[in-house]
């Protein structure tokens, strides 16, 4: 069942690619069907969940996996099973909490919360998806423990079908009683869609049940509750602090970048217009390469983790090179596109000319946004879990700030925020980079492809130049594309051999 690094990541990045595609067209259909406004009033209420959600499941998926890693590279697979069982019992009791907390006093929060009260539809119907998640999360993180990524990319596969039949039908459906209503379609899809990818995992798990309950190893310590419970909370409680600290700041974003917006001269209805162009427009086309760097990150925790535990120290620095040669290898392509073709993008994908203002902004960060996701897998797994809390708290608090100031100046606007997010970005991977290197020594190959992937960026750049609009963007996209992979392959940027080592 278990797989190696490369195979693990390109299973894994394969089911992404696949979901983002369905995923960026159901965006491109949404944002047209449901309009900037209607976008707008989701991504509001967005963040707020993803808040709540990282406090019902209390940072333990990442723990877990952290844990399940090292202990089924050790052959400890009594060990696994009872970690997963904790995990399960107390995401199910955070799971059920949380709803129903949220469905009591929502009537009462939702005005206190967001400057917009039409968000009350929207939040109420992604309460539900809490529940689905919370138990998502656990098999997720014992599928990635294990690095068996087949179930993710399957699961993730379906619930994005799932979530683009019943969106567009929910949307459809429901916009005509009010824009609120649409909105609200668009997340109850989500928990359609989150309730279809569980079914996928308890498929998958329970078919690969009997490796978890497999007879104790000679070596295997005596298992007790308290002590699992114990190293599950050392590592979940600063993933939990991070990822409140990142969810509390898109919630303060949410809130405070309509609200400067209007301080600078908008009204509400074009502030939240321009939320919805940043949030729900560029922001997705920055986010759409995470389907490399994203599934790197995921299969990098275990890999490293169960590399710590054998003590394969030189595996570890195989894997720090890997990570840090695709991920820049991937951001290049991406941030020149941005750059150079933001404003057909925009049109093409979202009929929109505005967002590619804050996305040709944002674009030369790509390199930091991808770098801080790989980065956050390697100290994850290497159990960097208070580190990651403190460059999390220091780079987000430095982004709230700048965008609080920035957005509220008439000649900046909405490339204020845009500004804000670049700079938190940017802090935060620095510092990530700087921990890594700092906790465990490691000599960075640059020399054999750094200067020939600059070279294979300026071949695909010419490219762009010469294309000049002449023809559509999407084939100009394609073909520099391949001009770029190519030239890398030409010029020995990128070698079949760097996909070999496991």
């Amino acid at each position: 069942m278990k797989q190696s690094f490369f195979r693990g990541a390109l299973i894994l990045m394969i089911g992404s690619v696949l979901s983002r595609i369905l995923g960026f067209i159901y965006r491109i259909c949404i944002v047209r069907l449901l309009g900037p406004e209607g976008i707008g009033l989701y991504e509001m209420v967005f963040p707020a969940i993803t808040l709540i959600l990282v406090l019902t499941t209390a940072g333990i998926p990442v723990a877990l996996a952290k844990l399940i890693a090292g202990d089924f590279a050790r052959g400890h697979r009594r060990k696994v099973a009872a970690i997963l069982r904790v995990s399960l019992l107390i995401l199910v009791a955070t799971g059920i909490l949380f709803p129903a907390v949220l469905i009591y006093t929502a009537p009462w929060l939702v005005p206190k919360v967001f400057s917009d009260p039409r968000a009350y539809w929207p939040f109420m119907h992604l309460i539900p998806a809490l529940f689905f998640v919370s138990i998502s999360s656990v098999l997720r993180g014992y599928f990635q423990g294990i690095n068996f990524m087949l179930p993710l990319a399957t699961g993730q596969l379906l619930e994005q079908v799932i979530r683009i039949v019943m969106g567009i039908g929910l949307v459809s459906w429901l916009l005509p009683y009010g824009v609120e209503f649409g909105a609200a379609g668009l997340s109850l899809a989500v928990v359609v869609g989150e309730a279809a990818g569980l079914a996928v995992l308890v498929v998958y798990f329970w078919g690969t049940r009997l490796q978890v309950t497999s007879p104790k190893s000679q070596t295997e310590p005596a298992i007790e509750g308290r002590l699992i419970i114990r190293e599950l909370l050392s590592l979940a409680t600063p993933v939990t602090m991070s990822r409140v600290v990142s969810s509390l700041m898109l919630s303060a974003k949410a809130i405070v970048i309509p609200n400067r917006l209007q301080l600078a001269g908008a009204t509400l209805e074009q502030a939240t217009q321009l939320y919805g162009i940043l949030s729900g427009m560029a922001m997705s086309l920055v986010n759409f390469p995470s389907v490399i760097t994203g599934s790197l990150s995921s299969v990098l925790l275990p890999a490293t983790a169960a590399a710590i535990a054998k003590k394969e120290f030189k595996a570890v620095e195989l894997r720090i090179n890997q990570a840090f040669k695709l991920t820049v290898l991937t951001a290049l392509p991406f941030t020149l596109w941005f750059i150079l073709l933001g404003e057909p993008l925009t049109l093409a994908f979202f009929n929109n000319r505005e967002a590619a203002i804050p996305l040709k902004i944002l674009a030369p960060g790509c390199v930091f946004f991808y770098l801080q996701q790989t980065s956050s897998g390697m100290l994850y797994g290497m159990g960097q879990m208070k580190t990651l809390f403190i460059n999390s708290l220091i780079g987000n608090s430095v982004s709230l700030l700048v965008t609080y100031v920035l957005t509220g100046m008439p000649a900046l606007g909405i490339k204020g925020a845009a500004l804000g997010i670049l700079v938190g970005t940017l802090i935060t991977c620095m510092l990530n980079l700087g921990a890594l290197f700092k906790t465990t020594p490691v000599t960075l190959q640059l020399s054999g492809w750094l200067h020939r992937s600059l070279f294979a960026l300026g071949i695909m750049a010419i490219f762009i130049l010469l294309a000049g609009g002449k023809i559509p963007v999407l084939l100009t996209v394609t073909a520099s594309g391949s001009c770029y992979v190519l030239s890398l392959f030409l010029t020995g940027g990128l070698r079949l051999t760097d996909f070999r080592k496991s």
